[in-house]
């Protein structure tokens, strides 16, 4: 159980990494990464994806529990960041936040089975529609989580305290 944690960990991490670059290419400030390897991560960041499985697509529940598993989950930051969409965006502060969590939310759609991934552009979405200058509804994002909540529990997915 702890490899798919490690690889969301590693995932997250280099999607972060990436986003850096190119925030600092367009002129965004480049502050520390929401997400930082743990202790218990031995993985070479430098290896390519198929030595970490970056390259593997996720069963329904290693892809819950990407999203809603581990300490600081990524469900949480998601909807802490929701009514944020509602909002113009300021291009020093929630520009890059909103940016960082759609690509988050797209990193894992990547990963995730077909029958999730449904669920996941939903809640991406509001994000998308705020990153491009159109206010969106935080409730959407709302929504969204609770519905894949409830296809993860359906499907067999358990959080794990």
């Amino acid at each position: 159980m702890r490899t798919p944690i490690i690889a969301a960990a590693v995932a997250g991490v280099l999607l972060l990494s990436g986003c850096s670059v190119a925030g600092a290419q367009a002129g965004e400030s480049t502050g520390a990464p929401e997400a930082t390897p743990t202790g218990e991560s031995r993985i070479d960041l430098q290896a390519p994806d198929t030595q970490v499985g970056l390259s593997q697509e996720y069963d329904v529940v290693e892809a819950c529990d990407a999203f809603f598993g581990g300490r600081t989950p990524l469900a949480g930051k998601v909807r802490s960041l929701a009514p944020v969409v509602a909002q113009q965006l300021d291009p020093s502060t929630t520009q890059g936040q909103v940016s960082k969590m759609s690509n988050q939310i797209s990193s894992l759609i990547g990963l995730a089975p077909k029958k999730l991934t449904t669920h996941l552009e939903r809640i991406r979405t509001p994000f998308d529609q705020a990153k491009q200058g159109s206010l969106a509804r935080p409730q959407d994002v709302v929504t969204g989580i609770e519905s894949f909540r409830a296809t993860c529990l359906q499907e067999g997915w358990v959080k794990v305290a």
